[in-house]
């Protein structure tokens, strides 16, 4: 700590500075990405400026996520060590025993795996949690802190400015959402493959190699779809009740349950060691994507109507996300005891960004992938993030495959009759 490496970029007046973090341990940075030009030098300048502001909205959010109770380390516990796994359908998050709400103590934070002879169950007084089992817990460790993760340049910045804020030691859940595909439309053989996983492996690679991360993949299959959407989730998104909000909440519904298995070792396969995350903090990255023009319709409105067109929608949409996102959002995620958090929707980083000229903040004249949310990409840069810069916006029910469990030719606006439909 306190050891950084100092390289030139080649360009007259313009360094980079790198922390190493290790003692010993030189690094080496590039700025092959940042053009050696006027235009180049402005972004990277503006990029620096809303990385602090970033930073600083994410630290405020670690420094307040509270550490786990001995019942939530209980609770990971038992789902670790039962077949409640991915494929589990349970409709109901899991409760509090009365005589276990108050005077949670603290589990030691070390980093070793669960002995295999731990002993489940509850004490003898019924009343709180095996201690031999929460002892193993403890050295096993926990996260404070979560983060919806597709490897997305929106959900890798915050992992990465997470990663700066938060104690070396603690380990960070990056919570990943699949739905079940079928690999040919005639095949009885389905997958979990689909794209946001692919690229949270790959996005996975940049990150901080010496924190613990743990990326819990969580596989959703149809029945379970079906089932806890009609008897549950249905109930969360309401009143609203269109294909969107269906999409959209069964697929943060599924993902704040935190209840998967462990990516280790190219393991994609939904093999692996059961895992269900005790950060009681979510970060989710919503609001990029709209104060920043990293939607499709984005660069629609943009050829047909200019920046005034598009200045016009940015505004609109940023205005109308805590009617028409947030409410949906915080209950499907709070439905499991966490609190979804929202860097992108700080109010400093919001009042940056509309200070910003939207010509500062993308730039629309570049493809797909580049020119979206381009002062968003230029942080991912400076963070060394070099994958999740580059990657085209996907919707969270798109890059889980969420909308195509579901019938394909409906539209996002539509009314979602699986949302509306009664019990038997």
């Amino acid at each position: 700590p306190g050891l950084t490496a100092t390289c030139s970029t080649g360009t007259p007046g313009l360094t980079a500075t790198c922390s190493t973090g290790t003692p010993g341990l030189t690094a080496t940075c590039s700025t092959e990405h940042f053009s050696h030009t006027s235009d180049g030098m402005d972004w990277y300048s503006n990029a620096q400026a809303f990385l602090q502001v970033l930073q600083l909205a994410v630290k405020r959010r670690v420094d307040r996520a509270p550490v786990p109770s001995q019942v939530d380390a209980w609770h990971s516990l038992v789902d670790s060590h039962t077949d409640s796994g991915p494929g589990h359908v349970d409709s109901e998050p899991l409760h509090m025993h009365p005589h276990m709400e108050s005077g949670h103590s603290r589990v030691a934070k070390t980093s070793c795996h669960v002995d295999s002879h731990v002993v489940l169950g509850p004490s003898q007084s019924g009343s709180e949690p095996n201690s031999v089992a929460l002892e193993s817990y403890g050295r096993r460790g926990f996260a404070r802190v979560a983060i919806l993760y597709s490897g997305g340049v929106d959900s890798t910045v915050l992992a990465a400015l997470t990663d700066r804020c938060l104690d070396p030691n603690e380990e960070i859940d990056l919570i990943n959402v699949a739905f079940e595909q079928k690999c040919t439309p005639n095949s009885k053989q389905t997958s979990f493959d689909v794209p946001d996983r692919q690229s949270a492996i790959q996005s996975l690679k940049e990150l901080n190699p010496r924190r613990k991360w743990n990326l819990v993949l969580v596989d959703v299959t149809q029945e379970e779809l079906n089932h806890l959407r009609k008897d549950h989730i249905s109930h969360l998104v309401y009143p609203l009740c269109t294909v969107l909000d269906d999409s959209i909440g069964c697929a943060l519904w599924f993902a704040a349950r935190g209840r998967g298995v462990l990516y280790c070792h190219g393991n994609q396969t939904g093999v692996g060691t059961h895992y269900t995350s005790t950060a009681k903090t979510l970060f989710i990255g919503i609001g990029a994507d709209e104060q920043m023009g990293g939607y499709a319709r984005h660069r629609t409105k943009f050829r047909s109507e200019g920046w005034e067109g598009l200045m016009k929608e940015v505004e609109m949409e940023t205005k109308r996300l805590s009617r028409r996102n947030l409410g949906r959002d915080d209950r499907c995620v709070a439905d499991h005891r966490r609190d979804g958090q929202f860097p992108f929707l700080d109010e400093t980083v919001v009042d940056y960004l509309q200070r910003l000229p939207m010509t500062k903040k993308l730039d629309l004249t570049l493809p797909r992938g580049v020119g979206e949310k381009r002062l968003l990409r230029e942080v991912a840069r400076i963070l060394g993030c070099h994958v999740a810069a580059t990657l085209p916006k996907r919707a969270i029910q798109f890059g889980s495959r969420m909308a195509k469990s579901t019938n394909s030719r409906e539209l996002g606006s539509d009314v979602c009759d699986r949302l509306l439909a009664s019990d038997d």
